[in-house]
């Protein structure tokens, strides 16, 4: 072994990349990404990415320089995963639900040399390039992809340079072919390099199917329309799935496998989604861990005794938290809060919440729990705070929680406190 010569075979980097070579020369007719209207085969995406990589060296990009990408779920973002490791440079996603001041936050830290900007989030990158030092924005290149044409060049009176450099090729007519794996990106691209299944994706030689906005009519439709094997989501999508008009998915030979993570689904919620054709797994990772590296498997002798849970059950009820409030005799005490489903009236959607008092919620937890587990107080909100992936924030929540009281005194109070909260959920 000792004499052994280097060479391809047993000395070959362990790079995702590889990925997206081997699948362009084993599956050549086989559609790499969907996107309305456009599709592309792998070689053409493999093209594509390289001529990218290429345009960035041009630009003298060196190893480990920071590019960035403001952009939803597109194919430019996905092909950017494999274009700027293959220059020797470092892809940083932004998360498109952050305001200019925490983008520019981070950009004063990882100094990016490029930023790609899709064209819908031009305004919120130009709100972050005036809060940067001038310096900085001197040294930023800043490109916009537009959509369907190439990009423009832009002029600008923020001294910053603008360039072509994607260009878009030919849309492929091909089809997905065999049973390999449909995936539809409803998990932003931007969280944690989509848990890495931009690179598991090729490595299969699946099919990417990419979106724009999530909302339940854009995923039926593309379920229905590519046949969707998988997908991966926050908890907050599972309940986007229930608002919609779910597909008869009885004559599938599979349901849709799905992965949720970011905070713990409740099981009535995964339970009802599950009725509606999709396969649920929850798994648990973290950024630093790289993706997924525990899976809850599904048992039915196990149940759950969070109240969190309970409520879920509660037919009109679409969102519940938990989180404790102070208590005079026992210190604290569980404090629900809670969205409604709508309902339809002739004036249009409605909250149940008329319909729905704090007493019946009360009541029906005081049925299926140990009355010392019931939320003394349920506090009906339009929306629950979330973060930028959609994670519950229950540390606002708790916020409001502490100025609560068991009787009615203070209730003004907590309404002021909704109000300013629900004015940014996300932040």
């Amino acid at each position: 072994m000792d004499n052994l010569a280097l060479c391809e075979a047993n000395n070959a980097p362990l790079t995702p990349i590889t990925f997206l070579k081997r699948a362009s020369e084993f599956y050549p007719n086989r559609t790499s990404i969907i996107y309305g209207e456009t599709r592309f085969t792998w070689p053409q995406t493999y093209d594509r990415c390289c001529r990218l990589a290429a345009s960035l060296l041009s630009l003298n990009i060196a190893k480990n320089d920071i590019v960035s990408v403001l952009a939803p779920n597109i194919p430019a973002i996905y092909e950017m995963h494999f274009a700027v490791p293959m220059a020797g440079a470092v892809l940083k996603p932004i998360n498109t639900r952050l305001d200019a001041k925490s983008i520019a936050a981070i950009f004063r830290h990882a100094q990016p040399k490029i930023l790609f900007v899709d064209r819908n989030l031009e305004t919120l990158a130009r709100a972050t390039l005036h809060l940067l030092p001038d310096e900085e924005q001197r040294n930023l290149l800043v490109i916009f992809i537009d959509e369907p044409d190439r990009p423009k060049r832009i002029s600008s009176n923020d001294q910053l340079d603008y360039e072509e450099l994607i260009r878009r090729g030919e849309p492929s007519s091909s089809s997905v072919a065999g049973t390999f794996p449909v995936y539809l990106w409803t998990l932003p691209m931007f969280h944690c390099n989509g848990w890495n299944l931009t690179w598991s994706v090729a490595a299969r030689g699946g099919t990417n199917v990419c979106i724009r906005h999530v909302s339940a009519p854009e995923i039926y439709k593309n379920i229905e329309l590519h046949g969707v094997t998988h997908m991966c989501c926050v908890p907050t999508v599972l309940n986007i799935l229930l608002q919609g008009n779910p597909l008869d998915m009885s004559q599938r030979s599979t349901p849709v496998q799905v992965l949720t993570g970011g905070s713990s689904p409740p099981a009535a919620l995964v339970e009802k989604v599950q009725r509606l054709g999709f396969q649920v797994l929850h798994v648990y990772g973290l950024t630093e861990a790289t993706g997924a590296v525990l899976f809850c498997e599904w048992h039915d002798e196990w149940s759950s005794i969070e109240v969190e849970n309970v409520l879920y059950k509660y037919k009109k009820v679409l969102e519940a938290a938990v989180v404790a409030m102070p208590h005079p005799m026992w210190g604290e005490t569980p404090c629900a809060f809670v969205v409604l489903e709508k309902r339809k009236t002739g004036q249009g959607d409605c909250d149940d919440q008329f319909m729905t008092r704090e007493g019946d919620l009360i009541k029906y937890c005081r049925e299926n729990l140990p009355h010392f587990m019931c939320p003394k107080r349920v506090v009906f909100m339009g929306e629950l705070p979330k973060n930028g992936n959609g994670k519950i924030l229950k540390h606002k929540l708790r916020n409001i929680a502490k100025s609560l009281v068991i009787n009615d005194d203070n209730t003004i109070g907590i309404k002021h406190q909704i109000s300013s909260l629900m004015e940014n959920p996300y932040g």
